[in-house]
């Protein structure tokens, strides 16, 4: 597989750890920096290796900050993403399996390099169910339809109260 690897100054010192481990298993890296430890601002580089996964030139992405939750907002904001913060094997490997998640986000003040890899391992190795994305495809479509039905009668409503005030 391609992966995506993006961090900010705070995942700096973990990102080597994580690269060197997918090239271990045998995938694909692409760099989306940064590449010291010097200051930037996260959502670039959520956006540059999320993006990537979301355009279809990566198949996953790992993204690091000091917590992973920063790049885990940025990176949701993207269509067709689905991130989370991961700081055990377990829930790498369930939030691939059963939600599909195609973006793993650690914090690096958080984990440290061998929990990093252990994490890392499950999330490159986990498979999603096609079962659970059907099940999940039918089910969002039901929830918008039901919301799409309640708006519509709150309108209704507020019509109604309009026209009894007026």
């Amino acid at each position: 597989m391609k992966i995506a690897v993006g961090c900010d100054h705070a995942g700096f010192p973990l990102k080597e750890t994580v690269v060197e481990k997918i090239k271990e298993m045998g995938h694909e890296v692409l760099d989306c920096g940064t590449n010291s430890p010097e200051r930037v601002d996260y959502p670039d580089y959520a956006f540059k290796a999320a993006g990537l996964v979301a355009e279809g030139k990566a198949d996953r992405a790992v993204l690091i900050c000091g917590s992973g939750i920063g790049m885990c907002i940025s990176a949701n904001k993207i269509k067709g993403i689905r991130a989370c913060v991961c700081h055990d094997a377990y829930s790498a490997a369930q939030g691939v399996q059963h939600d599909n998640l195609n973006v793993l986000c650690l914090g690096a003040r958080v984990i440290g390099p061998s929990t990093a890899q252990s994490v890392l391992e499950n999330f490159l190795n986990a498979s999603c169910s096609v079962c659970i994305i059907s099940v999940c495809a039918k089910w969002r479509e039901a929830t918008l339809k039901r919301n799409r039905c309640l708006f519509k009668l709150v309108m209704l409503c507020e019509s109604i109260k309009n026209l009894l005030e007026f």
